[in-house]
């Protein structure tokens, strides 16, 4: 995006949740350097010094804090998630569900009730069946069970797409997959 395409974001409100790990940490810094008022938020990840003007800590398996955060906001961008990595997944394999579908169900619902103007919900790789060569968006087949690796959150953020055009086609809020 250039200035041009993100010019649209001026005077806005935006709220980048899940604003610490890799891709909330550019896009906050991309945002900012557009000349765009935004908030990000961390829970345990510590944000970059240079850019914790702009932090503030939330836990969304909280639904207090999904409303406070969203409150007044024009648009979120919603790409928190609680993260356990292969090892955690191999470990634990059911371990990230609670968490996610709290933190992502509270974080459209909270949206929804404040009456975010555009919600932008960022969904993950896990969703993809499992291959062993590269695979497109295109080839996304639902009818396939997830990664084995991967079946807790992969099922997760299955139900939280469905989720999500839910609240946009049912509850009117309008919200980007």
């Amino acid at each position: 995006m250039n200035t041009s395409e993100t010019s649209f974001l001026r005077g806005k409100k935006v709220l980048v949740a899940g604003g610490a790990g890799l891709l909330g940490v550019n896009l906050t810094r991309y945002l900012l350097e557009q000349g765009v008022e935004v908030l990000s938020t961390y829970y345990s990840r510590t944000p970059p010094e240079d850019l914790r003007r702009c932090y503030q800590r939330f836990d969304f398996c909280n639904f207090v804090d999904c409303l406070k955060a969203t409150k007044g906001c024009d648009i979120v961008i919603i790409c928190a998630i609680q993260a356990y990595g292969v090892q955690g997944m191999t470990q634990g394999p059911t371990s990230s569900i609670l968490p996610n579908l709290n933190l992502q169900a509270g974080l459209l619902e909270a949206c929804s009730r404040n009456e975010v103007e555009k919600t932008m919900w960022i969904s993950s790789s896990t969703v993809y069946q499992e291959a062993f060569y590269p695979i497109r968006e295109d080839q996304l087949d639902l009818n396939q069970p997830p990664y084995n690796v991967y079946q807790g959150v992969a099922w997760v953020y299955r139900y939280i797409e469905q989720l999500a055009r839910c609240y946009s086609e049912e509850m009117g809020t309008p919200v980007e997959v």
